[in-house]
């Protein structure tokens, strides 16, 4: 963990959330950036919502499992739809 807390990640990817944000012209009402703790961000864009949870005890199984479910439904399903890159 030592080279992740030299290596400014967390900045890093602020600075990229909001450049991403500023593109494409998706306004930012508020935002919590660059705290000590963890976040676990739901986002619905049928609606443009935004849940934002801080995880002050997370357990890494409680992040890892809904990822390790996630990447096991990809495998199993059929892929279809376009893909927007952007740079």
């Amino acid at each position: 963990m030592a080279s992740l807390a030299s290596s400014n990640l967390g900045e890093r990817n602020a600075e990229f959330v909001l450049n991403y944000l500023k593109t494409e012209k998706i306004l930012i009402v508020t935002k919590e950036l660059l705290d000590t703790y963890p976040r676990k961000v739901y986002y619905f864009p049928e609606s443009g919502r935004v849940l934002v949870k801080k995880l002050h005890r997370a357990h890494n199984e409680t992040l890892f499992d809904p990822e390790r479910n996630y990447k096991t439904r990809l495998a199993s399903s059929k892929l279809s739809g376009d893909v927007e890159w952007f740079i």
